[in-house]
C-alpha cells in the first residue's frame, strides 16, 4: 500500500485509508509523489480505488 512520499505506480484516484480525522480522495498521476495530507501534513496510506488512464 502506497504512504506519503513514494512514487505513485499507477494512476489513479486513491483514497486516504489510515486517517481517520481527515479521511479524502485524491487523484494521483503515475510518477508523482504521494502526498502528506493535505490539512495536517500528516504522514498516510493511500488505496486505489479506480485506476485511470494519463
Amino acid at each position: 500500500m502506497p504512504s506519503t512520499s513514494e512514487v505513485c505506480q499507477t494512476s489513479g484516484i486513491y483514497r486516504v485509508v489510515n486517517h481517520i480525522k481527515h479521511p479524502k480522495e485524491i487523484t494521483m498521476v503515475k510518477g508523482k509523489e504521494f502526498p502528506p495530507c493535505s490539512e495536517c501534513r500528516a504522514r498516510v496510506e493511500y488505496s486505489l480505488k479506480e485506476a485511470t488512464k494519463h
